[in-house]
């Protein structure tokens, strides 16, 4: 319940960002190229917006199993569903926990030492830029943990039959 909640939440909210991110790209390309003049924040505004898309839709994408794979090579060899395919499952998740870890130590270091300078235009602090490498491992590491149960539970039950 909690995990279908979450990602209702992170639909919703990459939805909103990925939305202002358009509107502020046609705002500029419009202005730009039609009224010959560009407001100044317009870029960065994107960008932001565009950067906690990716943080969090890749979050999401993580969740929904919608993350490309080179299933073709994998599902030659063995049957989907199967112990090998859970075990391989269970590896790769066993594998991105660490990384998420790394990622989040890497961006709240950022957040710390970057965070308190301000952007050119927009004059808001990197805090807010930087928060979404910390959102987004955080989020991808609670998926992965959802992901990593299902699997071992999976493989457990798969191992009894």
């Amino acid at each position: 319940m909690f995990f279908k909640n979450l990602s209702k939440i992170n639909f919703f909210v990459s939805s909103i960002f990925l939305t202002i991110s358009i509107i502020a790209i046609l705002i500029e390309i419009f202005t730009r190229y039609f009224l010959h003049f560009s407001f100044a924040g317009n870029e960065e505004l994107a960008r932001l917006m565009t950067i906690y898309t990716m943080m969090i839709g890749g979050a999401l994408a993580l969740d929904l199993d919608e993350h490309p794979n080179i299933d073709i090579f994998r599902y030659m060899v063995i049957k989907k569903g199967g112990r090998l395919d859970l075990f391989i499952n269970i590896l790769s998740y066993l594998l991105l926990i660490p990384f998420f870890i790394y990622f989040l130590i890497q961006g709240y270091s950022i957040l710390i030492n970057e965070g308190k300078l301000l952007t050119p235009c927009l004059r808001i602090y990197w805090y807010y830029g930087y928060f979404a490498i910390i959102l987004g491992s955080v989020l991808m590491g609670l998926y992965s943990i959802k992901k990593l149960f299902i699997s071992i539970k999976d493989f457990v039950y798969l191992s009894k039959k």
